[in-house]
């Protein structure tokens, strides 16, 4: 029995440094991707040809991956399904596709993110290092889920987060804990130890950067807002922060159900559908890039820049907001690979941004008040579109933890939670996403190519789940 335990904590352990690792790896590329969609490449006509090959080149090769891959948060619960099956997974070679074709998603300028790749990879890579202790099905199975909670934290830099999103069920059962406290404590030490880990490491690699403050590199993206300084008296004007949920409980609705009917088109497993995801990225990313090149990216610079677009008047900003809603309209919907969250957030952000500046025109809010709306409409807008209540809340720690952001943010959790009980389809992106690929028969014929091992009996297996 002890040696069993050493042996699960090694495995562990061992599973988390490859995590780290390869997060660390896939992160610092993906900032640097932000370097090329910075390029001008409108000075010259040989750099139009060249911007022009590169997209050409990007999304024909990541589409030759494409149609054996899908990146979404579900990607692990699938996993776990065939795991559990008995199916064996090349999990090698699907972290080596993950990470390339994210790669050249963030090198186009497309608005997804690496937050749902993070989860996926960080799973494979527990799925890998326990498959080779030759474990069976149900340890393999519980393996992946703490592999997608040190994913999760990495990305954000927040292991409250990362546990929040894979050990937070969706619906309560008393037994729920008892039953999976073992697991939940794994997935615990193992975020804590790879964000300790993680951060370390990216404050050595980056040590000019960080000299005289190493804590930043503990920090998620290195937000310098000031968030830690805001005071109560932010509150002063409540109300604003009851009024915010009811803005983005229909804006969210909307935001879900008219990206479900893109989906529905748009990801059918056609051959068109795959060239209009080619042609439409070349177009739009040639257009924002010529015209407003900071629409483009996961959208993290977006938030890290917040009210000072407002610098530039508040007709830029409106031109931003409808720039990147375009462009997250058409990524998510599209064939390429990345994540959602942070684009979510980023166009949270933006309108955040909007209606601060209405306010204070309204009520001469100051620049911490304005500071505070903008981040609570950020994280109540993406509460509404995740329905994930627990883990807006736990993003607090990785945009600045505040007493006045939690209290601001309680109206949206409270109403979050009735509007998910009571009002008829109100249901996740996520969800809605895979409702739509199931209609299609897409999610059957390709979600598990990912893998990639490709069988005709997972498609068999799944046709009769669903």
């Amino acid at each position: 029995m002890k040696k069993t335990k050493i042996r699960l904590i090694i495995l562990l352990i061992l599973a988390t440094l490859l995590s780290v690792f390869v997060l660390l790896s896939f992160h610092i590329l993906m900032k640097k991707s932000s370097l090329f969609i910075n390029l001008d490449f409108f000075s010259s006509p040989i750099k139009v040809v060249f911007l022009f090959v590169s997209i050409l080149f990007l999304g024909l090769f990541q589409l030759s991956l494409l149609s054996t891959c899908r990146i979404r948060n579900e990607s692990v619960s699938v996993v776990t399904f065939f795991v559990s099956k008995g199916l064996k997974i090349r999990y090698l070679k699907g972290i080596v596709i993950c990470f390339l074709t994210c790669l050249s998603s963030f090198l186009m300028g497309l608005a997804l993110g690496g937050e749902a790749p993070s989860v996926y990879m960080s799973s494979l890579c527990f799925g890998l290092v326990f498959s080779f202790s030759r474990q069976d099905e149900t340890r393999l199975t519980r393996a992946i889920k703490v592999g997608a909670s040190v994913g999760f934290s990495l990305a954000f830099a927040n292991p409250l987060a990362g546990i929040f999103y894979s050990f937070i069920p969706s619906k309560w059962h008393k037994s729920y804990f008892k039953n999976e406290y073992k697991l939940i404590i794994e997935g615990c030490l193992c975020s804590i130890l790879g964000y300790l880990l993680y951060s370390s490491l990216k404050g050595l690699l980056y040590f000019n950067d960080y000299k005289g403050c190493f804590y930043k590199a503990f920090l998620f993206n290195e937000f310098n807002n000031s968030l830690f300084n805001l005071s109560l008296t932010s509150l002063s004007n409540y109300w604003i922060f009851v009024l915010i949920p009811l803005i983005c409980l229909p804006l969210g609705y909307l935001f879900v159900h008219f990206l479900g009917i893109l989906r529905f088109y748009h990801w059918k497993e056609k051959a068109y559908t795959y060239l209009i995801s080619l042609l439409g990225a070349l177009v739009l990313i040639s257009l924002f890039r010529l015209y407003i090149p900071s629409c483009l990216g996961t959208g993290a610079t977006i938030i890290e820049s917040n009210l000072a677009y407002l610098e530039k008047g508040i007709v830029y900003v409106l031109e931003l907001f409808f720039s990147r809603l375009i462009l997250i309209l058409f990524s998510f919907s599209s064939h390429f690979s990345g994540g959602n969250i942070i684009p979510t957030l980023s166009i949270g952000n933006i309108m955040g941004v909007i209606f601060s500046y209405l306010f204070s025109l309204a009520l001469n809010l100051d620049s911490n008040e304005m500071l505070l709306v903008t981040y609570t409409f950020m994280l109540s807008f993406f509460c509404f579109v995740s329905n994930k209540r627990e883990v807006s809340l736990a993003l607090l720690f990785s945009f600045g933890p505040s007493l006045p952001l939690l209290l601001a943010l309680l109206p949206s959790i409270f109403i979050e939670f009735f509007a998910e009980k009571y009002i008829k389809g109100f249901i996740s992106l996520n969800k809605e996403f895979a409702t739509r690929d199931i209609k299609n028969n897409s999610y059957a014929k390709t979600l598990w190519r990912h893998y990639p091992l490709y069988r005709r009996e997972y498609e068999e297996i799944w046709e009769r789940v669903v």
